[in-house]
């Protein structure tokens, strides 16, 4: 699941840096409900305190100092998603990975790992009562590019230098290296293997790129 400089604040596709190992791709709709899902939630029923936090910390740990179009674009993909589940935002993000967590394939699909601002707390609320409109139509799934080829540049040298999983600087790279170690797939790559899912890109905010599922019904509205 990703605003991004390399400053140290700021996460990659679905976890922030400085969580320790990621996953080779951010997530996209293909999770499917366990035996404690819920029954799908009243479209008609307000947000909680509870849907407004796992939001939230989706807006801080994906991007705490994006643009407010690219951070409103994260909040509306989350908001897409749990209504596409027929769950709630804090089920998606909290119950049902059992926690706040960095993103890890798609349980949870986005991270949730730092604590919310005053700001993120505000713009949460802002996107689930509809005061902020949607700006990524229907979509469920998003990445930001130049960082997925970071991460992959960083994987490709760690592995180049001969490294192991237990190798944390093998020659010629750095600790950092290590972090991303299973990233393999550079943007493009990224992009034609969603394509081939059927995920169909519906926007670009930022330096963020939107994807819908092709097989998923378009969620415009609130």
């Amino acid at each position: 699941m990703l605003a991004l400089t390399l400053t140290g604040d700021e996460g990659v596709p679905g976890a922030r840096i400085d969580e320790g190992e990621f996953d080779e791709e951010p997530a996209f709709m293909q999770d499917g409900g366990a035996a404690t899902d819920p029954a799908p939630v009243d479209p008609s029923k307000p947000a909680t305190d509870d849907d407004v936090t796992a939001l939230a910390r989706v807006l801080v740990s994906e991007s705490s100092s994006g643009t407010d179009a690219e951070r409103a674009g994260i909040g509306w993909c989350v908001r897409n998603r749990a209504k596409q589940k027929g769950w709630s935002i804090h089920h998606l993000m909290f119950e049902r990975p059992g926690g706040w967590k960095p993103q890890r394939g798609s349980n949870p699909p986005f991270s949730t790992a730092r604590s919310p601002r005053a700001a993120d707390l505000a713009l949460a609320k802002a996107i689930l009562s509809g005061a902020i409109p949607n700006n990524v139509d229907g979509a469920t799934s998003f990445f930001e590019p130049g960082q997925q080829d970071m991460c992959a540049k960083q994987g490709a040298r760690y592995r180049a230098g001969g490294g192991t999983s237990k190798d944390t600087s093998p020659q010629g790279t750095s600790p950092g290296d290590f972090r991303f170690r299973a990233y393999h797939s550079n943007a493009n790559e990224i992009r034609e293997r969603w394509t081939k899912r059927g995920e169909q890109r519906v926007a670009t905010v930022g330096k963020f790129e939107f994807y819908r599922d092709g097989k998923a019904k378009m969620i415009v509205g609130a």
